[in-house]
């Protein structure tokens, strides 16, 4: 739930790993609000209005080096980009939630139930997700 959306030219960090590049963005693009799934400096930004004091359910997908970032707000399928380069890999077990690590781009808002799976979830899943928040994926299973 965002309090405020990023100034002309800026970001807002969401979630993701700044020391592999890799994460979830808002940016604001010459005047045009964004949402941006990104990777080392290449990036697959989708047009999005967001209201400010709304909650979205926002889920960025890929699988790899060899496929395109997938954008849902709310369970419905907004897009799919071309990232220049594959998807990165990095020994390091974190994640960074509403800060890029610094004072610089943090997200002005809430997060809540950050998610992380090792599999791309199909788009009935992530809409189940949405839809119905207690909803759990079984590791086990290949979705």
């Amino acid at each position: 739930r965002a309090e405020s959306l990023p100034s002309q030219d800026d970001m807002h960090f969401i979630f993701g790993n700044p020391d592999d590049g890799v994460g979830l963005t808002l940016i604001n693009n010459e005047g045009i609000q964004q949402v941006e799934v990104y990777h080392t400096g290449h990036s697959a930004p989708y047009d999005l209005s967001l209201n400010i004091g709304q909650w979205y359910h926002i889920v960025g997908s890929w699988t790899g080096p060899d496929s395109s970032p997938q954008l849902y707000i709310d369970g419905v399928f907004r897009g799919t980009g071309a990232l220049e380069t594959g998807v990165a890999s990095n020994s390091e077990p974190f994640a960074f939630v509403g800060s890029w690590g610094t004072s610089t781009h943090n997200f002005d808002g809430l997060v809540d139930e950050v998610r992380v799976y090792n599999n791309a979830l199909s788009s009935d899943i992530i809409y189940l997700l949405y839809d119905q928040p207690s909803f759990t994926v079984d590791p086990a299973i290949n979705y």
